[in-house]
Order: structure tokens, then C-alpha cells, then sequence
């Protein structure tokens, strides 16, 4: 009899936790329906600066922050427009590259590198040559594309701005290097070598690895691949293992975090208008059927086609934040997740240069007469 009492005893209470459970199935299913589908239709002005002259910065997304850089100082600021740090320095051309709460701003064409972090500055270091492009790791480590006119190198930095490892190039054997691009990790170096071979461009992909493995091959390359009658002007690394690689005519991406192999070449028949890459997807933009609007592709890391996104948006800038394609041109701004679904579609009562993303629904608008921060409702 007792024996029973217990057996129903636990038989109830083995259905309440399968009930209990579910529920909690149900209610995180509801919740991922719900982010996945919310889309924004109205915005408010949460902070606004009318006497910051926006036309002396350029601003960048830093982790939640907001990282305003003119040519002799850079400012770290929070949602509410409340300076973190700020430095200074003297630059002609000050360029920012970032990678998780790392970022470093360095002087094109001139020898100046500085690496920051959220706190504030943590190193600074010059190069040997002017600075064509630079490019930064989670940790810090920095490499710097150089180029005096007569000699181009490729300078492999700690965090400290010691140098670990220089790449020198020659014209008729390795080509010009057009672009370069650092893993997450630091361990991969990709660098983009044009040629030209009997009148005909032709593009050298190489991968440096920087780690155990590279130390075992000549130059530390690890893998190198060449494509006829191609420009590759753009690479961009999407995490540690993956890149894509942005031509005229192909998008090519490669897989591996010790020797990069191709994953998937993807022919491009008509015109390519823009690019972007972001930590798990990448984007190219393409002229629409009969010239009209344009047809947006998103892809996952490896090259496979996730959705197709037609829009008539007349678009002036495009970047991938926060897992979102954001677009924009002088008065309205348009949001898509990388789905394909539209998060957000309106004119803003500004004339923008440049929007910045805080947060999913949080946005730094630098506009011609005011800074302000916006949030979608």
C-alpha cells in the first residue's frame, strides 16, 4: 500500500517537472520568435549635443561605446554622452581599426600607431615606413602594411609595440599588397598581392600563420592561392578560423585556423556595388533586376546564401553591427537583421553623416549640427 502511495507520489511529481519544463521550452521559444520578428517603428532623442562640431569627427563603435576621433585627440564616450578618456595626439589622417574591446587609431601615410583598449591608451609605437592599412587582434597584436613609394613590409607587433615578425615584399616576385587582415586570435595574417602578367591582373592570396605551425614553413606561410584575371581589393577575417575575401568578380572564402583552405568561391555575375563582413556573416550588395533598387545576399562564414533581401533603398553608407546590416543616406535610416527582415524603416529628423550602432536598439547620430543618441521604439 505504502509502496503505491510513493509510486503515485512520484509519478506526479514526475509529471509537474515535465510540465515545468515545458512551460519553460514554450516560454523560450516565445521569447526567440518575439526577437527574431521585433521590429522598430519610431525612435526618441535620448541625449543631444547641439555644440559638439561633428564635422571634425569620425565615430566608431567600440563594444557598446562611442569612440569620437579627430586629427589631434580621440574620446571614449558611454550612451549618455559621458566621456570615458580621452587623449591626444597629432595625426593628418587618424584611421581606426577594432576587434573586440581592442582597437588601435593610426596615422595613413604617416607612422603613428596607438593601441587602446575601454580603459584608455595601452601602448604607442612608430613604424619605419608610412602606413598604407593596419590591422589589430583580440590581444592586441597589430599588423601594419607599410609603404614608402620604393618598399613595401608588413610589420607584426606585440601589444607592447615591440616588433615580432617583418614581411618584406618585392614588386616582381611577391606583387603589391593590396590589403591585409589579422584572425581574432593573431595566429593568421591574410594578405591580398596583385600582379600583373602579361597585361592581365592577377590576385595572390597568402596566409601567414604566426603560431607553431608557420614556424615549421618557409616565411611562416601556410597556404597561397592565385586567381587569374582578378582583383581581390578587400579581406576581412570573421573570427579565427574563417575569412572571406572580397574581388571584382568572386567572393571567395577559406576555412581553418592553422593553414586557411578555400570553403566556397561564389561567381558574381552582375555589378557590385558594396561589401561588409561582421563576426558571423558577410554581405555583398548588387545592382537589382532591370537597374532597378539593388539585391542585398547575406551569407554565413563559410559562403552559403542565408537570404536575399530586395530593397529600393537608396543607400549612402552600409555596415554589419550587432548581427544587423545598417543602412543610410542623409535623412533616413533602414535596419535588417541577417535574415532578411526589416527591424526598422524611417526618416530621421537629421542630416546625417554617420550613424553608429550603441546597441541593438541604441544608435550615436552624428549629425551635420548635433551629436545625439537615439533609441528605437
Amino acid at each position: 500500500m505504502i509502496d503505491k502511495i510513493l509510486e503515485t507520489i512520484k509519478t506526479k511529481s514526475t509529471k509537474k517537472r515535465l510540465i515545468i519544463i515545458g512551460a519553460i521550452l514554450l516560454l523560450i521559444i516565445i521569447i526567440f520568435f518575439v526577437v527574431k520578428y521585433w521590429t522598430f517603428s519610431n525612435y526618441k532623442v535620448e541625449v543631444s549635443d547641439t555644440k559638439e562640431n561633428t564635422l571634425l569627427y569620425n565615430y566608431y563603435s567600440i563594444d557598446g561605446e562611442i569612440l569620437k576621433c579627430a586629427s589631434d585627440t580621440a574620446t571614449l564616450s558611454n550612451s549618455k554622452d559621458e566621456t570615458i578618456w580621452s587623449l591626444t595626439y597629432e595625426m593628418n589622417e587618424p584611421k581606426v581599426e577594432v576587434c573586440g574591446d581592442d582597437f588601435i587609431i593610426y596615422e595613413k601615410n604617416g607612422t603613428s600607431v596607438i593601441l587602446c583598449d575601454k580603459e584608455g591608451e595601452k601602448s604607442r609605437f612608430n613604424t619605419q615606413l608610412p602606413i598604407v592599412k593596419a590591422d589589430i587582434a583580440e590581444q592586441g597584436t597589430i599588423a601594419v602594411l607599410e609603404d614608402d613609394g620604393s618598399t613595401a613590409q608588413i610589420d607584426y607587433h606585440d601589444k607592447d609595440g615591440s616588433l615580432i615578425s617583418t614581411i618584406k615584399t618585392t614588386l616582381t616576385v611577391d606583387g603589391y599588397p593590396m590589403d591585409i587582415a589579422l584572425s581574432d586570435d593573431g595566429m593568421l595574417l591574410g594578405v591580398s598581392y596583385i600582379k600583373y602578367d602579361n597585361g592581365s591582373a592577377l590576385t595572390d592570396i597568402v596566409f601567414y600563420n604566426f603560431g607553431t605551425t608557420g614556424q615549421m614553413q618557409k616565411d611562416n606561410i601556410v597556404s597561397r592561392y592565385e586567381y587569374a584575371n582578378t582583383i581581390i581589393p578587400e579581406l576581412d577575417f570573421m573570427g579565427s578560423k574563417n575569412c572571406v575575401a572580397f574581388g571584382t568578380d568572386k567572393v571567395i572564402t577559406y576555412e581553418d585556423a592553422k593553414a586557411p583552405k578555400e570553403a566556397n568561391i561564389i561567381e558574381l555575375n552582375d555589378e557590385l556595388r558594396s561589401v561588409a563582413a561582421g563576426d558571423d556573416f558577410f554581405a555583398t550588395v548588387m545592382i537589382g533586376n532591370e537597374n532597378q533598387g539593388y539585391e542585398i545576399t547575406v551569407y554565413d562564414k563559410r559562403g552559403k546564401t542565408k537570404a536575399v533581401i530586395e530593397t529600393d533603398f537608396a543607400y549612402t553608407s552600409l555596415e554589419i553591427k550587432n548581427g544587423l546590416i545598417i543602412m543610410y543616406n542623409r535623412n533616413s535610416m533602414k535596419i535588417y537583421s541577417s535574415d532578411g527582415i526589416c527591424k526598422f524603416d524611417g526618416q530621421l529628423d537629421f542630416f546625417i553623416r554617420q550613424i553608429r550602432a550603441v546597441d541593438s536598439n541604441r544608435y550615436a547620430v552624428a549629425a551635420t549640427d548635433s551629436y545625439n543618441i537615439i533609441r528605437l521604439y
